[in-house]
């Protein structure tokens, strides 16, 4: 297949304690696993954890900033709390293996000026591909759809790509294909027009953020893209189960899912 299905620990196993989630991703199957804010265990368990299993960490999120926030790195009053907690996420994230390290954009209320917001975000993500220099970390950015988060900065591919041009080559894309569901985008021609800037993408079915199959995205183009673009990192599999994560994981058998346009 040549791409990877990573477990997103905060979205499956659920009815299980975070640290025996681990045996129960490689039990089903996993070689790698995810979680946007692993803090809750020392990074020496998570790598404990991880090794024990025989997993790799596929991508983590520098933090959140706590209940109901997305994070800060577009938002110019909370700088100095994103770089200090991006600084302690790396270190966390260079413990754990992980790969990509991702800065969180934060929720825009009415007292943030958008062009405002961009300008920070550029900067912020500027300065941690500064501070990731000399680790094996990169910085990874993902759109989330404000019909999810209402206000979140970096709410679309389109914005995306409006900075990508401002951006090193190696800060990479992190394409959510329920978010970008959500908001009517072309994945594929994102992902074709982008193939070098790809790290990771998340995979849940729309509507509904379940298990592929239990919507309306047909992940066959998404799949015969990727395969095109030659693709090896990892789908992040970021959806809620519709019963227990196991039962659910038999799409995997029919993958890539088909869907065929009404009327066909």
């Amino acid at each position: 297949m040549g791409y990877h299905f990573s477990a997103h620990l905060g979205f499956l196993f659920k009815d299980l304690p975070l640290e025996v989630r681990f045996e129960a991703a490689a039990a089903a199957g996993f070689d790698y696993v995810e979680h946007p804010s692993p803090f809750e265990l020392p990074a020496k368990r998570f790598r404990e954890l991880l090794d024990q299993n025989g997993l790799r960490m596929a991508q983590m999120s520098s933090g959140n900033g706590g209940a109901g926030l997305k994070g800060f790195a577009a938002l110019s009053d909370h700088t100095d709390a994103f770089r200090e907690g991006y600084l302690r996420a790396a270190d966390y994230a260079e413990e754990v293996g992980s790969p990509f390290l991702h800065p969180m954009a934060g929720l825009m209320t009415e007292a943030h000026d958008r062009a405002e917001c961009q300008k920070t975000w550029l900067e912020n993500v500027l300065w941690a591909q500064e501070a990731l220099k000399g680790r094996a970390l990169n910085v990874i950015v993902e759109p989330i759809s404000e019909a999810t988060f209402p206000g979140y900065y970096l709410s679309t591919l389109g914005v995306l790509e409006e900075m990508l041009p401002e951006l090193p080559e190696n800060v990479y894309a992190f394409v959510d294909i329920f978010h970008a569901a959500c908001n009517h985008e072309d994945v594929c021609a994102f992902i074709r027009k982008y193939a070098d800037r790809v790290g990771h993408l998340h995979i849940a079915d729309h509507p509904g953020r379940h298990e592929p199959g239990t919507g309306e995205i047909d992940f066959a183009p998404v799949d015969r893209c990727l395969k095109e673009a030659g693709f090896t990192g990892c789908l992040g599999l970021e959806y809620h189960p519709m019963a227990s994560t196991n039962d659910g994981l038999i799409w995997r058998d029919s993958w890539p899912i088909f869907r065929t346009k009404s009327g066909e």
